[in-house]
């Protein structure tokens, strides 16, 4: 083309320029590291996987390291590699010290490889942290690795969450399972969070003149937003601030007829291609059904939508559902299809192939690290119900 491009359009990737004095503030594209912060049973590893659920739904290449995961599989963790003993987490044993912080380290470096060999653009680093040095430790490395930081810190006082979230969580933990009864699993861990209550130090602005944080305080019923940079943490803040803890389910089922309550639950709009069968855009159009069956995802109908676009204007529906109690969602089979592939964790990749057949509900019900699925399908012969605990499976045809 002779089209003079306007100076400094000659490239869609912007140079990233670092300067001590502003940190990361100016760059574009840096990958982000979310540390978690708070003492045991405060729901920190809860608001991880559900972090990393919504940062993959919306495209951002999400991974959770969890440092526990690497402590269990240290080669020095002799007896206590389950930490399935109080005392391994007291500040004064100096060999379970080194092992914490050698887990931590693993942990770090996986982290930073991650992200800095492109494979990932956030990573989210589950644990305690819960000292001014261990964060320190964590801020210096990542500005050594050009990655921005960005803490997530979960206050409790209430004792019912306290509770809730130890007799749900830490009784089917790996430090537990199969090890102890579930009262002894409790007492162990009681005391486990009373040894790092001796050492915790909540987050301060003062700590780091750089430091970003958000802390959520009682599962949600309040917050503090401190000095938030850049694009990823302001969609971390929006979704936090959205999230609740309570039980509830949501039902969704399809609709076979057009109708409008809520324009973002418009089915896919196929554009040049709408009104027309399968059969029917394969024989006018082969190169858009040859692109589309390639990637179906990403592909987007000529003066239409593509699956990437609706799961684009789904996000607030997300953030309505991640409020609410119980409620009926009746909507279309592409809208279906995203809402679900949030739900059950489901790579971008199989979401356009979930099969969500006619005359049939689902039952989502979210619980701390997954969500149960529950399908009631109508027999239309017979008229009777059934109920299946399962998730809906992907279908093969290319057709819908």
């Amino acid at each position: 083309s002779d089209m003079e491009i306007p100076p400094g359009l000659e490239t869609t990737k912007r140079k990233v320029a670092h300067s001590d004095e502003h940190g990361f503030s100016d760059q574009v594209r840096v990958p982000n590291v979310i540390v978690m912060v708070g003492l045991p049973a405060r729901g920190k590893t809860y608001i991880s996987k559900k972090l990393c659920r919504y940062l993959k739904w919306t495209g951002f290449k999400t991974k959770v390291f969890n440092v526990g995961e690497y402590r269990r599989t240290d080669a020095n963790a002799a007896d206590a590699i389950h930490g399935a003993n109080a005392s391994f987490f007291s500040p004064d044993n100096a060999d379970a010290l080194k092992v914490r912080a050698e887990s931590a380290r693993r942990a770090m470096e996986d982290m930073a490889d991650y992200l800095n060999s492109g494979s990932g653009s956030v990573a989210i680093f589950d644990a305690t942290n819960t000292t001014k040095d261990r964060r320190s430790i964590i801020i210096d490395f990542c500005k050594k690795k050009r990655l921005r930081c960005f803490f997530i810190e979960s206050v409790c006082d209430d004792p019912a969450i306290i509770d809730s979230n130890v007799t749900d969580v830490k009784v089917n933990s790996p430090d537990y399972k199969g090890l102890m009864t579930a009262e002894q699993a409790k007492e162990d861990f009681m005391n486990r969070i009373e040894n790092y209550k001796r050492q915790y130090e909540p987050l301060e602005e003062s700590e780091h003149e750089s430091l970003s944080f958000i802390k959520v305080i009682n599962a949600g019923r309040s917050f503090k937003v401190h000095q938030v940079r850049g694009h990823v943490q302001s969609r971390v803040v929006y979704f936090l601030m959205n999230i609740h803890l309570l039980p509830r389910s949501i039902y969704l089922t399809r609709v076979n007829f057009h109708t409008e309550y809520w324009k973002a639950l418009d089915e896919l709009d196929a554009g040049i291609c709408e009104g027309l069968t399968y059969e029917d855009i394969t024989q006018r159009y082969p190169k858009q059904a040859d692109d589309r069956a390639t990637d179906k995802y990403h592909y987007r109908y000529p003066s239409g939508e593509s699956y990437e676009d609706v799961v684009s204007r789904l996000e607030p529906v997300i953030m309505e559902l991640e409020r609410q109690a119980n409620v009926l969602v009746v909507s279309h089979q592409a809208v279906l299809r995203c809402i679900l592939a949030y739900f059950y964790d489901r790579p971008l990749s199989e979401l356009p192939y979930i099969d969500i057949p006619l005359h049939s509900l689902v039952k989502l019900t979210p619980r701390a690290y997954h969500c149960d699925s529950t399908i009631y399908a109508l027999d239309l012969e017979t008229g009777e119900w059934t109920e299946t605990s399962a998730q809906l499976p992907l279908c093969d045809s290319p057709r819908d």
